[in-house]
């Protein structure tokens, strides 16, 4: 890809150059990790493309603003993806439409704005199955899916989850039956099976680990060494948590943060507490100058309540009054 870049700017075909440019700037966010290479990659590509291009403009913000999102940071990517909306519109492709309308959802979301994230979802619904792309209506069905679980809503997302699950068993989109497989695993576990949970968290570590998708197999290992842990296997626990901080990449905020939650929580259960609280005070840092907020839940909670636990109720006091000052449905 890189070598059709090269050629197609050298032979000024700048459609071409900019899909190129696009194309490797999501391998180098989703299989490297290097966020900054993304982002001046797609960068380029948007310097490059036809003013009169919109498809090939759409794909470039997106890439852009998800770059940023990865990044944590949600107000530059809700300008790109915003963008893109308007791009997508101008194509006339209602999949396209219904795409970027999904990524803005998953930033409300990401800030604790369901309110927002709700209608853009349902337009999306709406627009997926008028594209007629099953591609696209898996999607959709994930994200509402998601937005049910960040509810407290579990059989109703189990449900769409479900109809997502069979959409890309469907089209055979290996990453989209491993991210709705992951999912899926959180809701069995959330609901008391832990045997399907433990199932589904493989069955997406299996998918992802040869395409190395390192954002998305990264959190499959470490909520698989969590249920370990709660199972009571310990040392399994410890094998997942400690491959999941191999494998997220040195600028993904969010999984260096709840890696090293798995990694604490697998350490203070083998009575190491210097070491667990060290991974806790890590994982707060990190998200430190992060716009995310619904992380926090799968953060701060935990080393609350390993400091509870040993009896530290004025520390625990203090941090779950940061958790609430940052998300407030969390007081």
């Amino acid at each position: 890809m890189g070598l059709l870049a090269e050629q197609s700017a050298a032979e000024g075909d700048r459609g071409i150059q900019s899909r190129a440019l696009t194309a490797l700037a999501e391998t180098t966010l989703a299989l490297d990790g290097e966020f900054g290479r993304a982002e001046e990659l797609a960068d380029l590509a948007l310097q490059v493309v036809e003013a009169e291009d919109h498809e090939g403009r759409f794909s470039a913000l997106d890439r852009r603003s998800r770059v940023a999102r990865w990044a944590g940071r949600l107000a530059e990517a809700e300008g790109f993806e915003r963008q893109a909306l308007e791009a997508a519109r101008a194509t006339g492709r209602k999949d396209h439409e219904a795409k970027a309308a999904l990524q803005l959802a998953q930033l409300h979301i990401g800030r604790m704005h369901e309110d927002k994230a709700e209608p853009m979802i349902d337009r999306a619904l709406e627009l997926a199955d008028a594209s007629g792309s099953i591609v696209a209506r898996a999607e959709a069905a994930n994200s509402k899916g998601q937005l049910h679980w960040v509810r407290q809503e579990y059989a109703e997302a189990g449900g769409w989850l479900t109809k997502a699950l069979d959409l890309y068993r469907e089209t055979g989109s290996a990453s989209g039956i491993a991210s709705t497989s992951r999912l899926l695993g959180r809701v069995a576990w959330k609901t008391g099976d832990p045997a399907k949970a433990e199932k589904l968290l493989r069955e997406s570590i299996r998918l992802l680990a040869p395409m190395r998708e390192r954002g998305t197999l990264c959190e499959s290992q470490r909520l698989l060494a969590q249920l370990l842990l709660e199972e009571g296997r310990v040392d399994e626990a410890e094998k997942y948590a400690l491959v999941a901080l191999e494998t997220v990449s040195a600028e993904d905020i969010t999984s260096r943060a709840t890696g090293r939650v798995a990694l604490a929580q697998v350490r203070a259960a083998q009575g190491r507490d210097g070491e667990s609280e060290e991974l806790f005070r890590e994982a707060v840092e990190i998200l430190g100058g992060s716009e995310h907020c619904r992380i926090l839940l799968d953060v701060l909670p935990p080393y609350s309540e390993f400091l509870r636990a040993r009896g530290r109720e004025a520390d625990a006091a203090e941090l779950e009054a940061r958790l609430a000052e940052r998300v407030p449905t969390a007081a």
